[in-house]
């Protein structure tokens, strides 16, 4: 794996960059927060930018979505040049639920 997007430059999605880019992944951040990405970059969590070319993986930092936030999370993925190919949901701790997609 060579290229990463994260999609969520919150505190997760800083802390899968930073994590990532220790290992010498390339990373790109995006966020609905227009301030939230290139404060991500700021700190060395990955470039606040589209990728040159469809990354490896996507990792979806975002908290539970609501039923049409998904449409927005997979236009966002396929802007940053993603593809995904399915979704799924989960449960974690203290019952909250997290929507993640398969990308």
């Amino acid at each position: 794996m060579r290229s990463v997007v994260i999609v969520g430059a919150g505190v997760i999605g800083r802390s899968v960059g930073l994590a990532l880019r220790r290992h010498g992944v390339t990373t790109y951040l995006t966020d609905a927060d227009p301030e939230a990405a290139p404060a991500g970059e700021r700190c060395g969590a990955g470039f606040a930018a589209r990728p040159p070319r469809q990354a490896d993986i996507a990792v979806l930092a975002v908290p539970q979505l609501p039923r049409a936030g998904g449409t927005r999370i997979l236009s966002t993925c396929t802007e940053m040049q993603v593809r995904c190919t399915g979704t799924t949901a989960a449960r974690a701790g203290r019952g909250a639920r997290h929507s993640a997609f398969l990308c």
